[in-house]
């Protein structure tokens, strides 16, 4: 091994050594010691300067050969040292060996190499000059130990940072490598240590010595590395690579007896001897540091208190087992939460304990979830808490956030303050409860998609639900701001604004929201509605309800939940179900419906009532029949509408006056513009061809057949708006007349069919197929005037039996179709031109006997009675223009009773008689 120099640099030339030493020295032993500095004139042993050199040659003494040279130059047996101005040159007049040279006291042990020896097996030499009194390096002694290295008190050349904390060593430094012979530190302060290779892979510990007992005789202790826990004895060194090939990079001394009392400030508190192995290269570092008192270290379950600033130093390792850090004492003070991971290493729970104020400093690297048991545990700097991590706050304590932070969970049942202009962001992926008190005039965002569950919020500053859920139930002192994503829910009263971009749930089971301030829209409000109830409605209660005191901006459209019992629902009544209420200004758009709301047979409609109470504007639910048994209604009526208008107006008295036969042949077109008792309107177009023809059995009985098509297509206006029906129907019928003189019955029975072709007032298509028997009844009689006038009174009943059926157009649906219509009219006939052109007036009544077609789905009813009590008049005219044949035309005004009904009608055709 090449011998050891200091601080300079050293070449070995053959049997030469150079060096470029700075400086050597002896003790006050007489010992040499390599680079030690150089102390004030007061220190040196005589006044001339001298230029010193010094082999090492021990290992099993650990001692030192002191060789040294004056001014010039001496020469004494073999030694040879000469100044060479830049550095000191020693020659040996033998080969130099690369091996280690035993010595006890300065003597040879081992003779077999021929050295420079006296008579007494010593170094011979003579000294000429001054020699200057230094203290040793450190390191060389046990009384000298290196000490950690810290940004307060470097030692010799080393670059800054040291280490992960500062209290580290660092090698080489201004002492001899470690590699040759046993080094000797010494940390500040400690009842144990870790040691721990920090910078390099290929170096490991081998071996260490506690040098002896401890002053008050402690000198049994434990050295626990690789999961294995050992004795170890002062005075004994205990070889790690003989359990380990190798050695280790990390290792624990623990056991120090607390009656020891090792001081801060005792340099020679513990020395502990190591050996390395592998190449110890110029970036090698390895930590020291200690476990402090009070902080018993095991591998099972510890827990360690830091009560002040001065009892947190250095640090802990706390081993295996589930281990707690706790802050807490009489006095406030800081913590650097930098030194959880670092020399405080292997806890596992954190906690602040008793009353005083701690506040934490510094930057978290680990994850710390914290526990305040009692006091207050203040955060400071922006980062004192790792992001992730997360703070439990105990009734009666106090979590303070000094600087905007960032944690991951605020849990627990204690107080939260909030500095001015600043922020706790708290929430992650998982559910958490608050249910304390928060105060000051900072914010609270919430992040994270967990939910975050709270009572009242008392800060005045901004609360930001950025991210997840904030159920908040009670009063929130500020104003409030839900961001695209994230949702706010619970019963709660906003003392300020409410900005609202993502998802509004008032309430809990339902619930109530109440703005003092202003709304701004621009995201959903879920609504829960308890639809069984919804004919006695009650605000909070059974549905979700949004009062805002302020003026409302923006959009926000309304998701209506369904919330049990929900499965019977009702028809609403008056206003309907309030779901917002505003105090200031709103526009009528300002709240829409994200969706149709459809419960059982009932649609519910979002309705705007500006003004409803005093100045006060609200957003009502008013319930309608579902579309389907609107426009199922609406179909049955607008077909009967058009086979009572093309097949069932009087044509007065039925006899064939004289004749065999007769056929005819005429097209209509007209319309009927119906609104209903419920709101439902029809205005229906009809166009529709038919023709017929009548026989003489008898002079008395008469038989026909008749039969046409038409087509109707009607605009249905209903409460979700309008919606078209498109038919295409036919009809055929017998007929049997009895005649005798001016009195007439006649019935008829047939069969009708229409198909429907439905767009509903969404876009929606349906098609449906309305079918069935359809008859009439009539009797009359028919008065002579003066020739040639005459006066046709008639009673009668119609029949309309077609239908679509249940569940039509919709599944479960129950048809109550109207089949019987009773009507009376009156018709006045004359002639002109010797009976060539005969016209006619006629008026009559008819009445929907059933009330109108009703379809029915749960509680909901849609009814379409547009044929209550309507009033036709009409005229008309038979225009010879041969002898058996005739054209003829008539048109009909309808008026309802009623009901608000107006329509008209146009025929024309053409006769033939025989």
């Amino acid at each position: 091994m090449t011998p050891i120099v200091g601080d300079g640099s050293q070449d070995v030339h053959g049997n030469r050594i150079v060096s470029t030493l700075g400086g050597v020295a002896l003790n006050n032993n007489g010992t040499l010691v390599f680079g030690a500095e150089f102390e004030n004139a007061s220190d040196r042993l005589g006044s001339s300067a001298g230029f010193y050199a010094a082999l090492e040659t021990g290992r099993a003494s650990k001692s030192i050969v002191p060789v040294f040279a004056p001014t010039d130059s001496v020469e004494e047996d073999l030694i040879k040292l000469k100044y060479q101005g830049s550095y000191i040159e020693l020659e040996f007049g033998y080969p130099l060996s690369y091996g280690y040279i035993p010595m006890v006291g300065g003597r040879i042990l081992d003779k077999t190499v021929d050295y420079a020896l006296n008579d007494q097996g010593e170094f011979v030499f003579s000294v000429n000059g001054a020699l200057i009194k230094a203290s040793p390096k450190p390191g060389l002694t046990v009384e000298n130990p290196v000490l950690p290295v810290g940004p307060s008190t470097p030692i010799g050349p080393i670059v800054s940072p040291v280490g992960p904390v500062g209290q580290g060593f660092r090698l080489p430094v201004d002492m001899p490598l470690c590699g040759v012979i046993m080094c000797f530190f010494d940390p500040v302060y400690s009842v144990g240590y870790v040691y721990d290779i920090v910078s390099s892979s290929s170096q490991s510990f081998k071996t260490v010595l506690i040098p002896g007992p401890l002053p008050n005789g402690d000198s049994s202790f434990r050295i626990s590395f690789s999961g294995q826990v050992f004795d170890l004895n002062a005075g004994q060194e205990f070889d790690i690579s003989a359990v380990v090939s190798g050695g280790v990079k990390r290792f624990e001394i623990f056991g120090i007896d607390l009656a020891e009392q090792v001081e801060a400030d005792n340099p020679l508190g513990f020395v502990t001897g190591l050996t390395f192995g592998g190449e110890l290269l110029s970036d090698f570092f390895f930590d020291m540091y200690p476990i402090l008192a009070g902080c018993p270290v095991s591998t099972g379950a510890d827990t360690c208190l830091i009560d002040s600033i001065a009892n947190q130093n250095l640090g802990v390792d706390a081993l295996d087992g589930t281990d707690t850090l706790q802050l807490g004492g009489a006095n406030p003070f800081s913590f650097d939460v930098a030194k959880i991971g670092s020399i405080y290493r292997n806890f596992e729970v954190f906690e602040k304990i008793d009353g005083a104020n701690v506040t934490l400093t510094g930057t978290a690297t680990v994850a710390a979830n914290w526990d305040v048991f009692a006091g207050t545990l203040t955060a400071s700097g922006g980062n004192a808490i790792f992001n992730a991590s997360g703070v439990n706050v105990r009734s009666g304590a106090t979590f303070a956030v000094a600087a905007s932070e960032t944690i991951g969970r605020l849990s627990g049942a204690g107080a939260l303050t909030l500095a001015a202009g600043q922020t706790l962001t708290t929430g992650d992926g998982a559910d958490t409860s608050f249910t304390g008190t928060t105060s000051g005039a900072g914010g609270l965002p919430k992040a994270g998609a967990g939910k975050f569950s709270t009572l009242s919020l008392g800060h005045t500053g901004l609360t930001t639900v950025a991210g997840g859920e904030l159920n908040a139930n009670g009063t929130i002192a500020g104003s409030v701001q839900i961001n695209a994503g994230a949702t706010l829910s619970g019963a709660n009263t906003i003392a300020g604004n409410l900005t609202n971009l993502g998802t509004l749930k008032s309430g809990n089971s339902p619930g109530s929201t109440i703005v003092g301030g202003n709304y701004v829209g621009g995201g959903l409000m879920a609504v829960e509605v308890v639809f069984n109830s919804a004919g006695a409605p009650v605000n909070g209660t059974t549905h979700d309800y949004l009062q805002v005191g302020g003026n409302v901006t923006g959009t926000t459209q309304l998701s209506i939940i369904p919330f049990a019992p929900s499965t019977a629902p009702t028809a609403t009544a008056g206003n309907g179900i309030e779901l917002v209420r505003v105090g200031g200004t709103v526009a009528a758009n300002a709240f829409t419906l994200a969706g149709p709301v459809i419960q059982g047979g009932f649609e519910y409609l979002l309705k705007y009532l500006p003004d409803y109470a005093a100045t006060t504007d609200g957003f009502f639910l008013q319930s309608a029949a579902r579309q389907e048994l609107a426009l199922n209604a609406a179909m049955l009526s607008a077909g009967r509408d058009t086979l009572r208008a093309c097949a069932r107006s009087s044509s007065g008295h039925p006899g064939l006056d004289g004749a065999k036969g007769r056929a005819w042949a005429a097209g209509q077109v007209g319309n009927l513009d119906a609104k209903g008792s419920n709101a439902l309107e029809i205005d229906a177009d009809h166009d529709c061809h038919g023709g017929g023809a009548d026989f003489a059995l008898t002079p008395a009985l008469q038989l026909g057949l008749s039969g046409g098509y038409g087509s109707t297509q009607a605009d249905v206006t209903i409460s979700q708006g309008r919606a078209t029906l498109d038919g295409d129907g036919s009809v055929i019928e017998a007929r049997a007349a009895y005649v005798a003189g001016g009195f007439y019955a006649s019935a008829s029975a047939g069969y009708a069919s229409t198909d429907w072709d439905i767009v509903n007032a969404g876009g929606g298509r349906l098609q449906a197929t309305v079918d069935g028997m359809v008859g009439s009844l009539e009797t009359g009689y028919r008065i002579a005037f003066d020739e040639p006038s005459t006066l046709s009174l008639s009673a009668g009943l119609n029949y309309d039996g077609s239908t679509c059926g249940d569940s039509c157009l919709l599944a479960g649906v129950s048809e109550d179709p109207s089949n019987w219509t009773a009507k009376v009219g009156a018709r006045f006939d004359t002639s002109l031109n010797d009976g060539k052109i005969k016209p006619f007036l006629a008026i009559g009544l008819s009445d929907d006997l059933d009330h109108g077609q009703s379809v029915t789905l749960g509680n909901a009813v849609s009814v379409s009675d547009t044929a209550s009590m309507l009033f036709d008049v009409g005229a008309g005219l038979d225009a010879q223009v041969a002898s058996n044949v005739s054209i003829f035309a008539k048109g009909g005004y309808t008026r309802g009773f009623d009901t608000q009904a107006e329509g008209y009608q146009a025929t024309a055709g053409s006769k033939v008689s025989w």
